[in-house]
């Protein structure tokens, strides 16, 4: 896989081969962290469901709030409904991080997120260098990307609402920003990503020739 920051609101992404996507096991995650610095900022909660044969397993979530060391700022606060309070007794990194990659379960799963490679990659690959832990060696893909492979001649930013209105997804039965939430309803982006695979005849992830993704760019926060 290659990925190159063309521009702060562009990046493109070449030489991705994936067999068999369809059936696939994927560990659908996302997380909320202290702010949108991938390099100087902390995760505070991971939530992951996973992905098997295209559907959801109603029975396989992970959910946990990570005590950053730092103060989280009152407007991701706001944001995520998350509170320095309750991050106090809450487990460090390192502990939470272990049983996420139990909850994994093995280096072929595939990695998941929406924007992934634009955020939750390089905020957890941070982390994992911070506290001395090994990265994962999982395969790692985005929904947005996915998308994106699909459906070449569209040109907007594939954002997660973008995305739950085109597919109709239903989404007030979660709770939004919230690592729990989010992962849950990019488990229904991806659903819905597969079937359209399935329904193209395409059982494989291929990328040779290099593919453009428009960034999100999240309003400032106040």
């Amino acid at each position: 896989m290659k990925i190159t920051n063309d521009t702060p609101a562009e990046y493109s992404i070449s030489e991705i081969f994936m067999p068999d996507i369809v059936h696939a096991r994927f560990c659908v995650f996302d997380m909320e962290g202290t702010g949108m610095d991938t390099v100087n900022d902390r995760i505070i909660q991971i939530g992951a469901v996973i992905v098997e044969n295209g559907k959801i397993n109603p029975s396989r979530k992970f959910e946990s709030l990570v005590n950053p060391g730092i103060t989280v700022p009152p407007q991701i606060e706001r944001f995520t409904g998350i509170k320095n309070e309750r991050l106090l007794d809450a487990p460090g990194f390192g502990a939470v991080y272990e049983r996420f990659r139990q909850f994994i379960g093995d280096d072929k799963t595939i990695l998941i997120a929406h924007c992934g490679f634009e955020y939750d990659f390089s905020l957890l690959q941070q982390e994992c260098k911070r506290a001395g832990l090994e990265y994962f060696v999982n395969p790692k893909l985005d929904t947005k990307v996915m998308f994106a492979n699909l459906y070449p001649e569209r040109k907007e930013t594939f954002s997660t609402d973008f995305l739950l209105l085109y597919y109709r997804i239903q989404s007030d039965d979660v709770t939004r920003h919230t690592a729990a939430g989010d992962s849950i309803l990019t488990g229904r982006i991806l659903e819905n990503i597969l079937n359209d695979y399935k329904i193209l005849g395409i059982s494989h992830f291929k990328l040779v020739g290099s593919r453009r993704i428009l960034k999100f760019i999240p309003q400032v926060l106040k």
